[in-house]
Parts: structure tokens; sequence; C-alpha cells
């Protein structure tokens, strides 16, 4: 297929957002696509300027999350509609943009338009007319978790997108090196992933300062993207998974999906969001809800003094899968 410039609709002011686009990014561009990511995370700025400068057919257009809705409307009708140097358009969860631009906007455009659908909360589908909104787009893809429109007649569901595939994951040794572990120490390793608001962020660093004072025996780290360098995650993080022998998180799409896919254990505590379920994305046995059931965790690791071997991985990444069915409609 010849080369085409898809453009990716990701904002939404969170780091998931910008991840999942980046996943499909990565597996477009194996097959000769370029992409434009348009984004608005606080947390991506911080990330594109440490990985992802100058990366071959990847454009990274970031727009200030400072901005009015009605200033991100101007913005997004002036690139969708008069810089049209794109083929495909894909939309990130949104049906109808950040600010309800996009219903004014899709009517007008040529190209194949792409809805990547995932759960939501049935308030958010229930404020406006949602079947007509997504009737507005050419395909829905679902990635990885059931969602509103599963059975619709344009839904593909695919398993959930990750930034790396199964053969990019590092061995738990490499992993260990990564994180900056000595070789001679053998503890096992509790990380804390810090994600979402500054407040979540500032309570997981709170709980590993916590832990790690109280078990000297487990090695800590501190896995805070967009954070300074003691704490930085060797990004991306799924690669470094397989050296952690405990993961406390929260319950976002990218954290739970890559911890399931590396075998990695985990808990989580389920965030409260506008518009994502994380309780509902959870089993119950992953899920905690007070710092002292994460205490009862680590004791009994501390206990069992025993570190992960080296599992198989055989994931399928969906957003391969997501390309190869955007690459139908776009011939």
């Amino acid at each position: 297929m010849n080369n085409q410039r898809w453009l990716i609709y990701a904002l939404g002011g969170g780091y998931g957002h910008f991840t999942r686009a980046l996943s499909l990014a990565r597996a477009a561009k194996q097959v000769g696509q370029t992409v434009e990511i348009l984004f608005n995370s606080k947390l991506a700025i911080n990330l594109i300027e440490h990985h992802l400068r100058d990366v071959p057919n990847l454009h990274l257009t970031p727009i200030s999350p400072e901005l009015s809705k009605d200033q991100v409307a101007r913005l997004i009708n002036d690139r969708l509609l008069t810089q049209t140097n794109y083929r495909v358009l894909i939309v990130d969860t949104f049906l109808r943009g950040l600010g309800g631009e996009l219903k004014y906007i899709l009517p007008q455009l040529k190209v194949p338009k792409i809805l990547v659908h995932r759960d939501l909360n049935p308030k958010y589908l229930s404020s406006f007319d949602s079947t007509r909104a997504v009737n507005l787009f050419d395909q829905i893809l679902i990635p990885g978790e059931s969602a509103h429109f599963d059975t619709h007649k344009l839904s593909y569901k695919t398993p959930p997108w990750l930034l790396c595939g199964p053969g990019e994951v590092l061995t738990s040794q490499e992993a260990r090196q990564a994180l900056r572990v000595p070789t001679e120490d053998k503890r096992s390793i509790v990380a804390f992933m810090g994600s979402g608001t500054q407040a979540e962020i500032a309570q997981s660093l709170e709980y590993a300062v916590a832990i790690e004072t109280q078990f000297p025996q487990l090695n800590i780290r501190k896995l805070v993207l967009g954070h300074d360098a003691e704490h930085s995650v060797a990004w991306p993080a799924l690669r470094v998974l397989t050296a952690i022998d405990l993961l406390i998180c929260s319950g976002g799409y990218n954290t739970v999906h890559e911890a399931r896919a590396t075998k990695t254990p985990f808990l989580a505590f389920p965030q409260p969001r506008l518009y994502d379920q994380q309780a509902k994305r959870l089993d119950a046995h992953e899920t905690v809800e007070t710092f002292a059931e994460v205490i009862a965790a680590c004791a009994h690791l501390e206990a069992r003094q025993s570190r992960r071997n080296d599992v198989s991985l055989n994931y399928i990444n969906g957003a391969e899968a997501a390309v190869s069915k955007i690459q139908e409609i776009s011939l």
C-alpha cells in the first residue's frame, strides 16, 4: 500500500488517549504509514521531550490543555477542514470531539473516519444522541474491552492496544538492569506506578516511601511518568514490567492491560474519572481500596522472599489488527 498520512484525534487531557494513539501509530509505521497525533496531555509533553524526538513518520501536534473548548474547536476545525493533507481520520473515545465540534466537522469530510470506541460512563452517552453520532463514522474499533456499541454493524473488536509486542519486552534480568537495580541486589521488587492527577501521583510516592520504610527486605521502585529523573519510568514501562514482583497502580486502561499481558502481579486502586470506569475494568482479586491491603500484600511478598522467573509472553497486540482493519477501508 502507498504511504498515507493518518491523523489521530487523541484529545482528552489524560495520558491514556495519547498512549493508545501512539500504540496505533507504532503499528501503522511498521506497514509504512505516516501518522500525526493531535493531543493535549501534559504528561505526553514530557514524554516527547525525553523519548520521542525526531521519530520518522511520526508527527506530534500538541494542543495546549489551557485552551477553552471553543478555542480547541476552532483549532480542530482548521486542522481537519483546511489542512487536508491526511487520508484517514481516527478519533479516540469522544464521538463528538472534546467539545462537541466533530458533529459539525465529520459530515463534511470525504476521508474514512474511524472511531476508537471504549467503555464509557453511560451518563456521557445518554447526554446526546450517541447513536446518531456513531453513525457519522465509517468504522468502529473496540480495543480489548466491551463497550456500548459492541454489536453495531461497523464494530470490530481487537485485543488491547499496547506499545510493544512480546519480542520487545525485556527479560527479567534485563529489566532489573533497566530499572538500575544492582546485580547483587536479589530482593523482590515492588513498583508504584504513579499517573493521573498530581494528587494521585503524590499519593503513589507517599505510599512508596511508607512501604520502603516498613519493608527493608523489598526493593521499592517509583515509576512516575513525567516526574524527576529519580522517579522517571524506563519508558515504555511495558518493557520492564517483567522485573516487577508486585505492581501497585491505578485502574487505567494502559497499566492494567500491560500488567496482564506481561503476567505481572498487580493491585490497583480504581480512581474516579468523568468518563472512564476503572472499577469495572478490574477483577476482584486485582482491586484494593485501602493502604492496609497493600501493606498485607507486601508483608506476604517479603515473607516469601521470591522473585519472578522469566515467563513466556505470547500476547497479541491489538494495535496491529486495528491497523490491518483500517487499511481495508483506506485503499
